[in-house]
C-alpha cells in the first residue's frame, strides 16, 4: 500500500468516526474552552501516530523493492513498457514507415468467386496443367481492398491472346466517382508496339520522315496525326473562309458531329425526317460548341408524332440554330443519335466538314437513291474504313485524284472494308450510298470546303490499326507486357490520389476489365484468365 493510500483509508475512517460521533452528540462537550483544549490536543496526539505509521510503512516498501528478485522487476518493466511499444508499433505501421498490402487471385481456382457478374465469366478450365476462367462479357468487375491513406495501386495480370486480329484491345478501369465512371488504363495493345520507335520525353516519332520532337515541338507542328488521351491540338487560322452557305442535301442517317469555321454569327438550317423503324420518340438535338467544348446554341427538333415500329417515312419537320457573338475559329455541331435521317443542312460558313459520314440516299430509307460525293485533300498516305449493313449498300465506288479515277469494288456485306488511299486531292463518289465512311482525317461536303480544323489531329491511343497506320507520332502510358508461353503478364497503376479514385466507405476500390470486341453479339474472343495480383502501397512519414 502506498503512503498516500495509507493516508486516505486513515482518514476516511476518521471521518466515519466524526461523524458518528457528532450525530450522537459527543461533540458538544467540548463547547467549553477546557474541552476545546483537551479535543485539540487529542487531535494532534492522532496526527503524530498517523504521521509515524506512515513512516513505516515507507520504510517497508523501501525494503520489499530491494529484495524483490531480478524477474520480477523486468515482469513488472514489461508490464509498463508493453502499453508503450504497441503504441510505437501502431504508430510506425500506420503512419511512420512504408507499407505493401499484397493480394494475389487464383481466378481458375475451384469455388473462385472474385470476379462478377457469373454471366459474364466462364466455369473454370485448364490448360496444361493452368486453371483458368474465361471473360465472356464486355465490362466484368472486381474489387480490391484499400487501407486508409494509401498512395497507389499496382496491378499486374496473366491473360491469353484470345483477340480478333483487328480489335485487340484490352483495358483495366478504375473507379473515379461515385456515379459509376471509370479511367481506364491499357493492358494489351499489339498496334502500341513502340520499342523500336525514337522517342524523346515519352512522345514516339511513328513517322520516320518526321523529326524526333518533344510536346513543345509537338505543339508547333501542322498537319500531322497524333495518338493520345490527352494532348490539347492548336485550332487551325483557315485561309479561303467565306461567309457563304454549304449545303448538305444528301441524306444522312443518324448522329453526326460537324467542324465549322466562323467569325461573328453562325447560322444552320436543318431538315429532318423519321423513318421508325423502332419503338420510342425520336427528338433531334443539335448543339454547337466552342473549342474549350463550352455549349454556346442549342436547338431540338421533336417526333414527327409516330412511335411506333412502322417503317414510315415521316413527313419532313425544320429547325434553325442561330449563334451570334461568335469569335472567329473552330466550333463542333453535333447533331444527336436518332431513328431517323438529316435530309437537308443549310450553314452559312463555306468550311465544314466531318470525320465519319452515314451517307443513306437508298430507297431502304424510304427516299430516293441518289449518287453522293465527299471531297478531301490528304497530305500523306491514309487509311479508310467503309462498312454498310445491307446489300443494297453494296456498289463500286469512285475515288476521283486529279481526273484519275479508281474503281473500288465495295461487296461485302456487315463487315468493314479499308480501302488505302494516296495523299492529294480527292472527290470520292458513292452511287447508292447506305454506307459508313470514316478517315483519320475529313471529309467536305463541297469541292471548296475542305480544311483540317486543327493544326493536329488526334485520335485515341486504343484506335483500331487502320486508324494507327496513318499515326505520326504517339504519347502513350504504356508498358508492354511479358510473353512466357503462351500467357501474357500485363502490368498497370493507379495512383489514388492524381487519379482521383472513388474509395469506398468500407475501404473497398472497383477495377473493371473493358474488351470492347465482347460487347458485340455473339462474339466467340473470350479472354482466358489465370490469376491477378494487386499491390496496394502505402507510403510513410520516413519513406
Amino acid at each position: 500500500m502506498s503512503k498516500e493510500d495509507y493516508r486516505e483509508k486513515d482518514w476516511d475512517e476518521r471521518f466515519e468516526e466524526w461523524k458518528k460521533r457528532k450525530q450522537q452528540g459527543e461533540w458538544k462537550k467540548h463547547t467549553t474552552a477546557h474541552h476545546a483544549e483537551e479535543a485539540v490536543e487529542r487531535v494532534e496526539q492522532d496526527i503524530d501516530r498517523i504521521e509515524k505509521e506512515i513512516t513505516e510503512v515507507e520504510k517497508n516498501i523501501e525494503q520489499y523493492v530491494k529484495k524483490t528478485p531480478g524477474h520480477v522487476k523486468v515482469v513488472k518493466g514489461l508490464v509498463v513498457l508493453i502499453p508503450v511499444l504497441i503504441v510505437v508499433y501502431l504508430l510506425s505501421a500506420n503512419f511512420l514507415v512504408p507499407r505493401d498490402f499484397e493480394y494475389s487471385y487464383d481466378i481458375g481456382a475451384a469455388g473462385e468467386k472474385y470476379l462478377t457478374p457469373a454471366e459474364r465469366i466462364s466455369q473454370a478450365g485448364e490448360i496444361e496443367g493452368v486453371t483458368y476462367r474465361n471473360l465472356t462479357g464486355h465490362l466484368v468487375y472486381f474489387d480490391v481492398p484499400i487501407a486508409r491513406g494509401a498512395e497507389t495501386v499496382d496491378i499486374a495480370i496473366a491473360f491469353k491472346d484470345n483477340f480478333p486480329v483487328q480489335n485487340g484491345r484490352f483495358s483495366l478501369g478504375a473507379r473515379d466517382q461515385v456515379e459509376w465512371h471509370y479511367i481506364y488504363k491499357r493492358l494489351y495493345n499489339p498496334s502500341l508496339a513502340l520499342g523500336g520507335y525514337e522517342q524523346k520525353d515519352g512522345i514516339y516519332r511513328v513517322n520516320e520522315n518526321l523529326p524526333v520532337v518533344d510536346e513543345i515541338g509537338l505543339w508547333n507542328m501542322d498537319d500531322i496525326t497524333i495518338a493520345s488521351e490527352d494532348f490539347q491540338p492548336r485550332a487551325n487560322v483557315v485561309a479561303g473562309y467565306q461567309k457563304t452557305d454549304t449545303v448538305i442535301d444528301s441524306a444522312l442517317r443518324g448522329k453526326h458531329v460537324f467542324y465549322v469555321y466562323a467569325i461573328q454569327d453562325l447560322l444552320v438550317e436543318v431538315e429532318k425526317r423519321d423513318i421508325n423503324w423502332y419503338e420510342g420518340s425520336d427528338e433531334l438535338f443539335i448543339a454547337l460548341y466552342d473549342f474549350d467544348g463550352k455549349l454556346v446554341e442549342f436547338t431540338q427538333i421533336g417526333d414527327d408524332g409516330v412511335k411506333d415500329a412502322s417503317t414510315v417515312t415521316g413527313a419532313v419537320q425544320k429547325a434553325a440554330l442561330n449563334a451570334n457573338g461568335l469569335d472567329e475559329g473552330v466550333y463542333r455541331l453535333e447533331l444527336s443519335d436518332f431513328d431517323g435521317l438529316i435530309t437537308k443542312m443549310k450553314i452559312n460558313s463555306n468550311k465544314v466538314v466531318a470525320d465519319k459520314v452515314f451517307l443513306a440516299d437508298n430507297e431502304i430509307y424510304g427516299v430516293d437513291t441518289k449518287p453522293s460525293t465527299l471531297y478531301f485533300d490528304y497530305k500523306k498516305d491514309i487509311t479508310l474504313r467503309v462498312i454498310t449493313y445491307h446489300k443494297d449498300g453494296l456498289q463500286v465506288i469512285d475515288f476521283n485524284r486529279g481526273g484519275n479515277v479508281e474503281k473500288f469494288d465495295f461487296n461485302i456485306e456487315d463487315e468493314p472494308v479499308h480501302k488505302k488511299l494516296t495523299k492529294g486531292s480527292y472527290s470520292a463518289t458513292f452511287p447508292k450510298n447506305d454506307i459508313i465512311i470514316e478517315s483519320p482525317e475529313y471529309f467536305a461536303f463541297t469541292p471548296n470546303g475542305y480544311f483540317r480544323p486543327f493544326r493536329q489531329k488526334v485520335v485515341s491511343v486504343n484506335s483500331p490499326d487502320w486508324v494507327m497506320d496513318s499515326v505520326d507520332y504517339a504519347i502513350v502510358d504504356y508498358v508492354a507486357p511479358e510473353v512466357l508461353g503462351e500467357w501474357i503478364i500485363a502490368r498497370t497503376s493507379f495512383n489514388i490520389k492524381n487519379d482521383s479514385l472513388y474509395v469506398t466507405d468500407k475501404g473497398m476500390l472497383s477495377l473493371v476489365f473493358n474488351t470492347p470486341h465482347l460487347a458485340e453479339a455473339g462474339s466467340n474472343y473470350t479472354i482466358p484468365i489465370d490469376w491477378i495480383e494487386v499491390k496496394v502501397h502505402k507510403p510513410g512519414v520516413f519513406g
